[in-house]
């Protein structure tokens, strides 16, 4: 099954699932910090589904270190032409933020403690599809979804990402995208992204299809 279509089979399924106290207090934390963008978009509704394969092997077998291959360069994601300019491939990308970053941005050490526990790392994962995003991470209760919205580019062909959650509905991030050999490096395009987003999203992510 496709990454777009795992999204899409788990909209109605997780619409109504009632998350943990836990979890929507340490989202709360995070996106406190997010600077607000006005957005004249209709909202929708998208929830974290993180399918099969690889993807879901490395989420099950509570994998986190940034090491491991990622995709062999000569099976890399190959841009997908658009009428004016590229874009992202459907697929799954991993990264670690550590506890050292989160503080660094400016997250309360005794909110890590609680939600993290005492791990040192925080698994992330980033599934995209040609116009939907989810955003997970693995706490001290196992994976949650934090982030998901619409995936969009705009006229320099960079990377929009347009929060659907209410804890920062229509947010958007505006981000330079590079894939090369199984990785997808984002950069901030505009300066906007606030320092925990800025650990949350930027960076290099890996390959988590393969």
């Amino acid at each position: 099954m496709s990454v777009d279509d795992r999204l899409r089979a788990g909209l109605a399924a997780n619409a109504a699932t009632v998350r943990p106290a836990e979890e929507l207090r340490l989202d709360a934390v995070r996106r406190r910090h997010r600077r607000r963008h006005a957005l004249v978009a209709g909202a929708l509704v998208v929830v974290l589904l993180v399918g099969g394969g690889a993807a879901l092997g490395w989420l099950l077998s509570g994998q986190g270190s940034t090491g491991g291959r990622g995709v062999d360069p000569a099976d890399a994601p190959t841009t997908l032409s658009s009428p004016s300019h590229p874009v992202i491939p459907a697929s799954n990308w991993r990264k670690v933020v550590t506890r050292d970053e989160l503080v660094a941005a400016g997250e309360d050490p005794a909110s890590l403690r609680e939600h993290l526990g005492s791990a040192e790392q925080m698994p992330v994962l980033l599934a995209l599809s040609q116009d939907v995003f989810s955003q997970s991470a693995r706490y001290a209760g196992g994976w949650s979804g934090g982030d998901a919205g619409r995936v969009s580019y705009d006229d320099e062909g960079r990377l929009v990402l347009t929060s659907s959650s209410t804890g920062c509905f229509r947010c958007v991030f505006t981000l330079d995208w590079r894939l090369e050999a199984g990785e997808l490096h984002l950069s901030d395009a505009t300066g906007a992204l606030d320092p925990v987003d800025r650990v949350m999203y930027l960076g290099t992510w890996r390959s988590a299809d393969g």
